[in-house]
């Protein structure tokens, strides 16, 4: 039975010669090489390498109470574990729990459950498909603006389009992507519609509704001293990406790639020229280019 701690490494020489053979059984790679004593396998089993490999092992159940003990934070009351879990189970849960003990991803000190340090490394930036807590994105926001009824009242007073987004984030990944509205490019640096040296002009970015010729493709035409290229696609590619940079180790050449695209960055999420291929469907597209 585990008996309170300050550290994994009290509590893991706080522990029988029985609960430690079910240790090195849970967690074989603690053994191998064999440690020097007590000390140094509390280190190696705080490990990332060791953790990982631990996790890795966990079953949908263990793994999910797992990610509910980091949610909850340290030394949190088993009622918080039972909200999260979305069960009154508590027999079950307090069984799996003990079983992540007993594995050395959780420790036990005076005040309750600690996960390991490096277990919310293993589990990533979105634990439980979860962003990160109010008081890490926001560290001067008062208390109360953390309270789940304030946010619920906050987001369901927000506009529909807000709350499609939210919506489509519930399951995870805890992260999106804001598209930018489309804008007219007249008066802008990035207007290159007119031929003009690209300068020291920045450019990450996607054109559409592009100027089309009279057989039906755009052309992009890029000229440096002697040599000209055009790269050319048809209407299956209403976008195109620009992007330029400036090669430091070439006394500041300026170099630049377009690319015929499809659809926009993040169409995936956004659905913005989205091709869907239905079983047995094709897609076609022609595009080239034409040095001069």
């Amino acid at each position: 039975m585990a008996t309170p701690s300050r550290s994994l490494a009290d509590d893991i020489r706080g522990r029988s010669d029985a609960e430690l053979i079910d240790l090195v059984l849970a967690r074989p790679d603690l053994a191998r090489p064999a440690p020097a004593d007590l000390t140094s396998l509390a280190a190696r089993a705080g490990t990332r390498a060791s953790v990982q490999r631990a996790v890795e092992a966990l079953d949908r159940g263990h793994l999910q109470v797992l990610e509910a003990v980091v949610v909850a934070g340290d030394a949190a009351e088993r009622s918080v574990l039972l909200h999260l879990l979305g069960t009154d189970d508590a027999g079950t849960v307090d069984a799996i729990v003990q079983d992540l003990w007993r594995s050395a991803l959780v420790w036990r000190g005076v005040d309750g459950d600690h996960v390991v340090r490096t277990v919310p490394e293993v589990l990533g930036t979105a634990v439980a498909g979860l962003g990160a807590p109010m008081r890490e994105l926001r560290p001067s926001s008062p208390p109360e603006d953390a309270d789940p009824d304030r946010i619920r009242a906050t987001v369901a007073e927000a506009p529909d389009d807000s709350r499609a987004m939210l919506e489509r984030m519930t399951w995870g990944p805890a992260f999106g992507v804001l598209p930018a509205a489309n804008r007219p490019v007249s008066g802008e640096p990035y207007d290159f519609r007119e031929r003009r040296p690209v300068g020291g002009a920045r450019l990450d970015t996607a054109y559409t509704d592009v100027l089309r010729d009279a057989d039906g493709m755009w052309r992009a035409t890029v000229a440096a001293a002697d040599r000209t290229t055009t790269l050319w696609a048809d209407a299956a590619f209403p976008w195109l990406q620009v992007f330029t940079a400036i090669a430091e180790d070439r006394k500041g050449e300026v170099g630049i790639a377009v690319e015929p695209m499809s659809c926009p960055a993040d169409a995936f999420n956004s659905g913005d020229g989205l091709v869907v291929l239905a079983p047995g469907e094709e897609w076609t597209g022609t595009w080239g280019i034409s040095p001069s």
